[in-house]
């Protein structure tokens, strides 16, 4: 097997199993092999009857390795959409993990977080989380303090994109 695909990266896979925790894939260029849960292939959950069928191609993002070296990965939508709408997935991931990490008073953390360019998609992809997820929380938490400019565009985003 090749080296390890970075964490973030988007791949395109192709369906090879179905195990009861969800989907075995391959990479389209069969140099990985991995397994998407069933928790993170989409949303909410999806029945067995409507999992993508073996050689259908999905689209996934790494969300690690298994200590065997199997990929983790995840189908969700709002994930692929993040990792696609970013520069550099890795480093915004590492800056939403440490202002998750910080007092949520912390001011200055807010205010370099609102000024960094990841803010805008990082916000809208941790709005669409589940509303009791720590992400949502710190979402909801920073767009009460955001500038307004910052909250506008969210807003727009939101209506433009119409109900889920």
């Amino acid at each position: 097997m090749s080296s390890e695909l970075p964490k973030y990266t988007l791949v395109a896979c192709s369906v090879v199993g179905h195990e009861h925790y969800g989907l075995i894939v391959r990479t389209m260029d069969s140099a990985h092999n991995g397994f998407i849960d069933r928790a993170d292939m989409a949303k909410s959950p999806m029945p067995d009857a409507v999992w993508p069928a073996i050689g259908e191609q999905v689209r996934a993002v790494v969300l690690g390795y298994t200590r065997s070296g199997r990929m983790r990965l995840s189908a969700r939508h709002d994930d692929v959409e993040l990792v696609e709408s970013l520069h550099d997935p890795a480093t915004a991931m590492q800056e939403w993990r440490r202002f998750k990490a910080a007092p949520v008073d912390d001011v200055v953390d807010k205010g370099e977080f609102y000024r960094s360019p990841n803010a805008s998609a990082l916000l809208k992809w941790a709005l669409k989380q589940h509303p009791s997820s720590k992400d949502r929380r710190l979402a909801d938490g920073l767009l009460q303090d955001a500038p307004e400019s910052l909250r506008l565009e969210l807003l727009t985003d939101d209506a433009s994109n119409g109900p889920e």
